[in-house]
């Protein structure tokens, strides 16, 4: 339900975790995300904060801030700390680290699926940083429109014959020589112009 509170929703997911599966196997990823999220819920249940597990290795963190809570950050950097500590299964000691993605009500009436897709593109932002943790602005939106517009157009461009080929010489100076080429696609975009 929408919220006139100031409130903040936290989404991560772990990084590689995919690996821990291939390698270890579901065991001992299901093994791995239960301790984890029973070590967030003691870490963090005198901080009034929600944990939940969305799916998968997905987990929501949520509070309402006020002032004897934490500022964002400081549980933004409180849970990266704890998430990114040893986390043991039977006698195999695992180490993973996530990408955090912040969204801050700021007072805004917003209801849960609108915190959730601005907590999620924090998040792809951090991963495609490599950042720890990302929060949310309005640039992440304006972002993603303008790609989702480019990916859009991308079956037009080519069924309208708009986009060319371009070779890029790799030189080698002490040699003085080329001794590679990089093929390139440049889109002619009839409003944006050449799009790389």
């Amino acid at each position: 339900q929408p919220t006139d509170k100031r409130f903040v929703l936290m989404l991560f997911d772990l990084n590689h975790f995919k690996e821990v599966n291939d390698t270890l196997g579901h065991g001992v990823g299901d093994s791995m995300l239960c301790a984890l999220a029973e070590r967030l819920k003691n870490e963090l249940e005198n901080e009034a904060v929600n944990v939940f597990r969305l799916g998968g290795d997905e987990f929501i963190v949520t509070y309402d801030i006020s002032p004897s809570c934490l500022s964002k950050e400081e549980l933004a950097q409180r849970l990266t700390a704890l998430i990114t500590s040893v986390i043991f299964v039977d006698d195999l000691a695992l180490r993973s680290s996530a990408a955090i993605g912040v969204v801050d009500s700021h007072g805004k009436t917003l209801d849960s699926h609108e915190l959730l897709r601005c907590a999620d593109l924090a998040m792809y932002q951090a991963k495609s940083q490599g950042a720890p943790v990302a929060y949310y602005d309005k640039t992440s939106d304006y972002d993603v429109q303008r790609r989702a517009n480019v990916l859009a157009g991308i079956a037009a461009a080519i069924d309208n014959d708009q986009l060319s080929l371009a070779y890029q010489p790799i030189i080698n100076l002490h040699e003085r020589r080329c001794y590679k080429c990089e093929a390139l696609v440049r889109w002619h975009h009839p409003e944006q112009g050449v799009i790389e």
